[in-house]
């Protein structure tokens, strides 16, 4: 079990995203208006569509020569001043967004985000990060539901388009030229 450095609950209020990074590793856990807010671990059905979704988007990027896919709750500052890192389940950073990548996390909205349901989110705090994201110019937000078996494709905040395990998913913006039958992010 991991725990939990002592810097973190003593340094919990006015907390840069800088100063998160540089505690190293810790729990899965975002940084909201400068306090650390922990996330319980995900469970299998999560993670199982967290690695398929990965897998297929990474293999069409590099194919396309995008850019980079990156995985595993990468942390993407949203605001600033109190500051604010969300944690997404996958990312996509066009090569026209930078040259490279840095050590930290990630200053700028990526091309497109990639999120999975967990069973215990909350639609207003689902509708925070869609806000969030589309404030800091990404592109398209993809919201896995593996126990519905659904995915919902927003260009806007409130802007989506809902597939389900029969349909096949069409890609737009920078995904243009993808076409995914929504079954295979849910292998049985």
């Amino acid at each position: 079990m991991q725990t939990v450095p002592q810097a973190t609950s003593t340094i919990n209020h006015g907390l840069t995203a800088e100063a998160l990074f540089a505690l190293g590793d810790r729990p899965c856990c975002e940084l909201i208006d400068g306090r650390i807010v922990h996330l319980p671990p995900i469970g299998a059905l999560h993670g199982k569509a967290a690695l398929q979704l990965g897998r297929l988007i990474a293999d069409f990027a590099e194919n396309q020569h995008l850019g980079w896919v990156l995985v595993g709750e990468v942390g993407i500052i949203t605001r600033r001043n109190p500051d604010r890192v969300r944690g997404a389940d996958a990312v996509l950073v066009a090569r026209s967004q930078s040259d490279t990548l840095p050590e930290g996390f990630l200053d700028f909205g990526p091309a497109a985000v990639f999120e999975i349901a967990s069973a215990n989110d909350r639609w207003r705090d689902v509708q925070d990060k869609l806000d969030e994201y589309f404030a800091i110019g990404v592109g398209q937000v993809w919201m896995v539901d593996p126990r519905r078996r659904q995915v919902t494709i927003y260009t806007g905040p409130t802007t989506g388009e809902r597939f389900d395990a029969a349909d096949r998913i069409v890609g737009s913006g920078i995904l243009e030229g993808l076409t995914l039958d929504v079954a295979r992010l849910f292998p049985a």
